[in-house]
């Protein structure tokens, strides 16, 4: 599986938003983005094309509460 490096997150900032952040900063948002897109790929899953779009919503809320931050 492909993870989210801090150097993406900081040519995103920089050419998206005209943010410039220090390594430190990318390094820990690049953590967060990975888990949203952890959770993300877990729940799609779980889920069918079908499904309440409500359900991809609690089934991340309840992901996060259960694989909280480090």
């Amino acid at each position: 599986m492909t993870r989210i490096q801090a150097d993406l997150i900081l040519l995103e900032a920089s050419q998206l938003r005209d943010i410039k952040l220090g390594e430190a900063r990318a390094t820990e948002l690049a953590a967060d983005v990975q888990r949203v897109c952890d959770a993300a790929t877990e729940v799609s899953q779980q889920a069918d094309f079908n499904d309440e779009p409500a359900r991809f919503t609690a089934t991340l809320l309840r992901l996060g509460k259960t694989k909280s931050r480090p």
